[in-house]
C-alpha cells in the first residue's frame, strides 16, 4: 500500500479512484437500423436523445428505462481481443455499432456497484454521461464477423449510458470523473520554462510520481498543481 494512504479505504472510496483519465477514440453514428454505421470526428450528446445523428436520437426518451440506453460505449483495448477471437484483423469501430469508443479507463469500473452511488463522467468540457449497464451483442455480429462472431463479443461488447448534461464531444476528448479534483505534475527547466508532464485523478499517485522524478537527481524543479473540475488551480 502507498505510504501516502493513511488508512484503509472503504469500497465506496475505492470505486471513485482512477489513476488517470480516459480518451474518446471514436464517435460512431447509426443513421438507420440496417444501414452502415458512420465514423465522425465530432458530435453532440443530447439529454433524452443520445448522440445526435444516431437513429436512437430521432425520438425523445420519455421513460427512465428508455434513457438507460441513450448511448452505447465500447472499450478500445478490446478491439485486438475481438480480432483474435474471430480470426480477423482488429475491426474498424464502426463495425461494432457502438456510439463511443473509449480507451485508458475500464468501462465496467465507470459504474459503481452501489445503487445509491452514481458515477458521472465528463467528456471534454461540456457533456456528462452516466454508465447504466452492460450492452450485450446482437445477432448481427455473427454476420459481421462470421461464425462465432456473436460469442466473440460476449462479455466484451460494451456498456450503455444516459446523457446527464448535453454538450459537444470530439475525438481525442479526455474523459474523467465529474467533480473529481485533477492534479497536474509540472517541471521547470534550467531556463525557467515550465512543462506539464502528466495529469492525475488521484493525488497519491501524483505525489508518488513527483517524488520519483525528484529522487532521480535531475536539476529541474518538479511540483504539483491541483485543479477543480472547472480547471481552476487551487
Amino acid at each position: 500500500m502507498s505510504a501516502h494512504v493513511k488508512h484503509a479505504l472503504s469500497l465506496r472510496e475505492l470505486v471513485r479512484r482512477f489513476p488517470h483519465a480516459g480518451c474518446l477514440e471514436a464517435i460512431v453514428t447509426r443513421p438507420l437500423a440496417r444501414a452502415p454505421a458512420l465514423t465522425v470526428q465530432e458530435g453532440r450528446l443530447e439529454v433524452g436523445r443520445g448522440l445526435v445523428g444516431d437513429r436512437r436520437a430521432q425520438k425523445f426518451s420519455e421513460s427512465a428505462h428508455q434513457r438507460k440506453r441513450e448511448l452505447t460505449l465500447f472499450q478500445a483495448e478490446h478491439l485486438p481481443l475481438i480480432a483474435r477471437r474471430s480470426d480477423d484483423t482488429p475491426p474498424d469501430p464502426s463495425r461494432l455499432r457502438r456510439n463511443l469508443v473509449v480507451s485508458g479507463i475500464n468501462l465496467l469500473a465507470m459504474r459503481a456497484p452501489f445503487a445509491d452511488l452514481a458515477l458521472q463522467w465528463a467528456i471534454g468540457s461540456e457533456a456528462i454521461i452516466e454508465i447504466t449497464g452492460p450492452c450485450d451483442p446482437c445477432s448481427r455480429m455473427e454476420q459481421e464477423f462470421g461464425p462465432g462472431g456473436y460469442n466473440a463479443l460476449r462479455g466484451h461488447s460494451g456498456v450503455t449510458a444516459r446523457v446527464v448534461r448535453s454538450g459537444e464531444v470530439r475525438v481525442g476528448n479526455r474523459i474523467w470523473l465529474a467533480g473529481a479534483a485533477q492534479v497536474e505534475l509540472w517541471r521547470r527547466d534550467d531556463n525557467g520554462n515550465e512543462f506539464l508532464i502528466e495529469r492525475f485523478f488521484d493525488r497519491a499517485s501524483a505525489e508518488q510520481a513527483c517524488e520519483r522524478f525528484t529522487r532521480a537527481g535531475h536539476k529541474q524543479l518538479y511540483w504539483l498543481k491541483t485543479l477543480n473540475p472547472a480547471n481552476e488551480v487551487y
